[in-house]
This record gives structure tokens, C-alpha cells and sequence, in this order.
């Protein structure tokens, strides 16, 4: 008995794993690439609502620029006439100034337009005065009058 009996070993061919464990390994690669494809189409899906979103967004902004430069082209007739009016100016001359306002596109930014007021405004009154002493006075005066205007109203 003391040899040791060796059984031999049988090596079926076509035995892979069991059928269950098969079908599992198949249950589970299915829900993987489920998953990947819901996931794909969620990430496609708030990707185009971001883009709709922030499409929406620039489109509001564009209005309100509209809005505003539309607000500007109206005001610059009446911030002119009253510059000219609280200068000295005849109420004759400001509806000239207020049509060469009104000509300006609407589209333009704020400060080309006050750029645009400024030498209209220097202009007008180098013309009105006539002496070589006002076109100085006229040339100094191209700064913002209206954060001045509006400290004086407070004060009044």
C-alpha cells in the first residue's frame, strides 16, 4: 500500500463553462453597453439643452443691447437740446441739433454717441458765439456735463 494511485485525469472537449454562468456573462455585457448607450444619449441630450440654453441667453442679451441702443438714440435728442439750453442756447437751434442726432445709427455704442454729442455740441455753440475766446470755452467744455447737471438738480 504504499503506492500512491494516481487517477487519470479526463479532459473533455467543448466542456466550457456551465450554460448559467454563460448566459450570465451575457446578462451582464447587455446591461454595460445598455448603460453606456443611455448615458451617451443623456450627455447628447443636456449637451443640446446647454447650447439651446446659452443660444436663448445671447439672444436676450443682443435684445437688451438693442433695447438700450434704441433708449440712447431716443434720449440723445433730448440730452442735447437740454446741454444747450442749460448753456445758453436758443430753443431755435435745438431742433437741428436733435436731427443730427437722430441720423446717428441706432447700433452705435454709448460712448461714440457722447463722442458724437460732444463735438456736435462744441460746434454749435463755436457758430452760435462766434468769437475766437467761446471756441476755446466751446473745446473745454467736450467733458460729460451730466454728472454735473444731475449734482446741481440735487442741490437745487
Amino acid at each position: 500500500m504504499s503506492e500512491k494511485v494516481v487517477l487519470p485525469k479526463f479532459d473533455l472537449p467543448g466542456h466550457g463553462p456551465h450554460p448559467a454562468i454563460r448566459a450570465l456573462w451575457i446578462a451582464g455585457g447587455l446591461v454595460v453597453l445598455s448603460s453606456l448607450v443611455l448615458g451617451g444619449a443623456m450627455w447628447r441630450h443636456q449637451s443640446i439643452e446647454a447650447a439651446a440654453e446659452a443660444k436663448a441667453k445671447q439672444t436676450q442679451e443682443a435684445a437688451e443691447a438693442k433695447v438700450a441702443a434704441a433708449a440712447a438714440a431716443k434720449a440723445a435728442p433730448k440730452l442735447a437740446a437740454s446741454t444747450l439750453n442749460d448753456q445758453g442756447g436758443s430753443a431755435a437751434r435745438s431742433p437741428e441739433a436733435g436731427k443730427s442726432k437722430s441720423a446717428a445709427p441706432a447700433s452705435a455704442s454709448v460712448t461714440s454717441s457722447k463722442k458724437k454729442q460732444r463735438a456736435s455740441r462744441s460746434r454749435t455753440l463755436a457758430k452760435s458765439s462766434g468769437g475766437s475766446g467761446s471756441e476755446k470755452v466751446a473745446q473745454k467744455s467736450s467733458r460729460d456735463d451730466s454728472a454735473i447737471d444731475k449734482l446741481l438738480s440735487q442741490l437745487k
